[in-house]
Formats: C-alpha cells, structure tokens, sequence
C-alpha cells in the first residue's frame, strides 16, 4: 500500500509539477520546553526577585506517570528536587533553598526536568541555567566640580564618572540631578539610551 501511494505522489508531483513532502504526515515527538521567569535571582528576602519560576510547556505527553525536576550546582551536585506523580505542575517555583532548607551557595545552577509516561517512557527537557546572586551592585559617583560655575556667562561643563562592580541581573538603570527643592533638572536612564 505504501508503495502504490508513493508511486501515485510521485506520478501527481510530475503532472501537477506539485512537490509533497512527508513532514505534514512525521509524527512529532514529545517535548518539554523549559524558561526561567529570571535567570538571575537574588533570594535574600529584600522581596525583590526572591524567588524564580521555571516555566514547563509540554508538547504531545500523554498519559504522565510521574515527574522530576533538578537543581545542580556548578559541580553537578543536585541541591534541590522536586517530584511528583501524574499531572505535570505548569511551573516550579524556587526559592535558592536546598533540599534541607538551606540558603544555596551563589553561583550557576542547571535545571533538569523529565518525564516519565505509564509505559516507561522518559521524555527530558534541554537544561536551562539560573544564577544565584546574592551580591548587591556597587555603585560610585565621581564629578569633576562639586557645584556649577559660571566663566563669562557660560556654565561650566560639570563631568561625571561612573564605577560599577558587580551588575550582574541588572535590567536598568536611571541617574538624575535634582535641583535644591528636589525637582529633576537631569535624568537618564538605560531605556532612554540609543
């Protein structure tokens, strides 16, 4: 039979000058997709990115037996496991804590998270990384004058340094100057850079 309907593909794709491929008809695999709702988290309790979301989207699982999700430090060692029977959770949310409740040292964790159907069949997500960061930036302002001057009527340029240690997870940033009544005379910001 399969013979038969390849030949008659074949004879269609001549006559119609049409081209068939077999991808419409591939069986698409199970998967797992993993995202962190932030790669970098600061589990500090400052209410500020304390925690992270692993996000998992499936695609074609039947029947999920059970479920594991794995957090590894930079030396392979699991620190933290999560598990479950049957349905598949929508997301994991990690808090930096071990399996014992301890804050996790800072640095660079692998995600795993696998599958297994009712006929043993294991599906596994490609990993995704988290990095714990505890250390706050550091930041230090420089100026070349400490108040404006005024030479012939002109007001002297006034320069601004910047030093930065540490920026790692840093989305934004925004500086200003305010005047004396604390009103902004001057501000910029990483959203209004080109």
């Amino acid at each position: 039979m399969k013979i038969k309907l390849s030949c008659y593909i074949s004879a269609l794709s001549v006559l119609l000058g049409i081209t068939f491929t077999t991808s419409a008809w591939a069986k698409k695999e199970p998967a797992i997709i993993l995202t962190a709702q932030y790669s970098y988290f600061s589990p500090n309790k400052d209410s500020l990115q304390d925690k992270t979301d692993i996000v998992i989207k499936t695609e074609k699982i039947r029947s999920p037996a059970s479920w594991e999700a794995h957090f590894r430090d930079f030396s392979e060692v699991t620190r933290r496991t999560f598990t479950g029977l049957k349905e598949v959770p929508e997301k994991i949310v990690w808090d930096g804590l071990d399996d014992f409740g301890a804050p996790c040292a800072e640095g660079k964790y692998e995600v795993t998270f696998s599958i297994t159907d009712k006929k043993s069949r294991l599906t596994a997500a490609a990993p995704i990384t988290v990095v714990v960061d505890n250390t706050p930036p550091t930041v230090s302002l420089g100026a070349s004058a400490r108040t404006l001057s005024v030479k012939d009527g002109v007001v002297q340029p006034i320069m601004f340094s910047f030093s930065a240690v540490d920026l790692s997870g840093i989305i934004s940033w925004r500086f200003s100057l305010m005047d004396l009544n604390k009103q902004e005379i001057f501000s910029q910001s990483s959203a209004t850079l080109p």
